[in-house]
């Protein structure tokens, strides 16, 4: 009797970690692109002033045609839970994409350096995607010999 005791209420331990460690997973998730209302492209510029009169940041938003909308949300959905990765923080991000929900919710996917971050009020969490860094990577190189 005192086995199964011992036996029991390991296999509920075991259990228990089990149950807990899958709860605190991060889970990507997808958007469906009927949901979307606007994908707004975002990038920041820092510019100098003349004459030394210190540095202004300029924000630039523009919306994309739809091929480029529907590529953004396949390249997002592709991401895999397995390849995300847990975040304290957001880091100062020059570029990203904000996908603005028919339910007035939002998704907002910033660029820094290569690597993308999700923030929503429960977690953040990184991830790479190497066609989203590309196409990235493409606006900014275009934005930046063209700054508004």
């Amino acid at each position: 009797m005192r086995k199964f005791i011992v036996s029991f209420v390991l296999v509920v331990i075991i259990a228990l970690i089990t149950f807990n460690i899958n709860n605190n997973k991060i889970r990507h998730q997808p958007i469906s692109l009927e949901k979307v209302e606007e994908i707004v492209v975002f990038q920041e510029f820092y510019k100098v002033n003349n004459g030394g009169g210190g540095v202004t940041i300029e924000h630039l938003d523009s919306n994309i045609d739809t091929m480029e909308a529907k590529q953004l949300v396949q390249w997002f959905n592709s991401v895999s839970n397995e390849n995300i990765i847990s975040e304290n923080e957001l880091p100062q991000a020059l570029a990203g994409v904000s996908f603005e929900m028919k339910n007035n919710k939002r998704v907002v996917v910033h660029y820094h350096e290569g690597i993308f971050y999700v923030s929503n009020k429960d977690n953040t969490y990184s991830f790479v995607n190497h066609d989203m860094k590309s196409y990235f990577e493409k606006i900014l190189k275009q934005n930046e010999a063209n700054p508004t």
